[in-house]
């Protein structure tokens, strides 16, 4: 969530913004379906998620659009965390990864 959206992943893996004032869907991701994405993770001008393949994308929080993504070593069952200047993902395998965006 931010100040304009809420971020929600549904069950078919798509990420939709949803207006905070009016409920209004907004933009809606629907290219990753089917991979067990998480819930999203708000960052300024970014929306992270990852997903069962053990890819992070990050995603245009005005557009839903690909800005990034990163393989890690494993499926990613967890939202992503904000930890400051970044965000860190937990890995199936126990590894935690953490991002920094630019």
């Amino acid at each position: 969530m931010d100040e304009r959206n809420v971020y929600v992943t549904d069950d078919k893996d798509a990420v939709t913004a949803y207006d905070k004032t009016s409920g209004r869907a907004g933009w809606r991701q629907d290219k990753l379906a089917r991979r067990q994405v998480t819930a999203p993770l708000a960052l300024g001008a970014w929306v992270v998620v990852a997903d069962g393949e053990g890819v992070v994308h990050v995603l245009s929080a005005e557009d839903g659009s690909f800005v990034a993504r990163a393989k890690v070593d494993s499926s990613v069952r967890t939202a992503p965390v904000d930890i400051g200047p970044g965000f860190a993902v937990q890995t199936a395998k126990g590894s935690v990864v953490a991002f920094r965006l630019k």
